[in-house]
């Protein structure tokens, strides 16, 4: 795949979009963090808005990452999904404990559900997405 020229211009075009977009979420977080602990302090770090955006982070920026490296890159996406599985599943987690402490009714909740199922979903799904092996057929 990487071979054919204009998919690997697109494959640059694309990748600095991902990188934008994960970028801004970094920023984000950074700032929503910033702004906790300049108001609250410590407490900052029990601030389940912040849990959900820093799990919101690595779900979705990993998830963006993962479709960039199945399209453009092919083969990866079994290193990949294998060394990111810790990193979704942390990222579920940092969610849940932000659903669970979330106030009832609060605007986010619906989506911070979301990421918890999508956190322990697609790792699954990204490891099945890598090419099967060629397996020698008996003549």
């Amino acid at each position: 795949m990487a071979n054919n020229k204009l998919l690997g211009c697109w494959g640059f075009i694309v990748g600095a979009m991902v990188t934008v977009v994960i970028g801004w979420m970094a920023f984000e977080l950074l700032i929503a963090f910033l702004a906790g602990l300049r108001i609250d302090g410590a407490a900052a770090f029990a601030d389940p808005l912040l849990w959900h955006e820093a799990g919101e982070l690595l779900i979705v920026g990993l998830t963006i990452l993962g479709v960039y490296v199945w399209v453009f890159r092919g083969p990866a996406i079994a290193h990949f999904a294998d060394t990111t599985c810790y990193a979704f599943w942390f990222g579920a987690a940092l969610n849940l404990v932000a659903w669970i402490r979330l106030p009832t009714g609060a605007r986010w909740s619906w989506w911070t559900f979301l990421l918890v199922v999508l956190g322990i979903a697609v790792p699954a799904i990204l490891s099945r997405l890598a090419p099967a092996a060629d397996t020698p057929t008996a003549t």
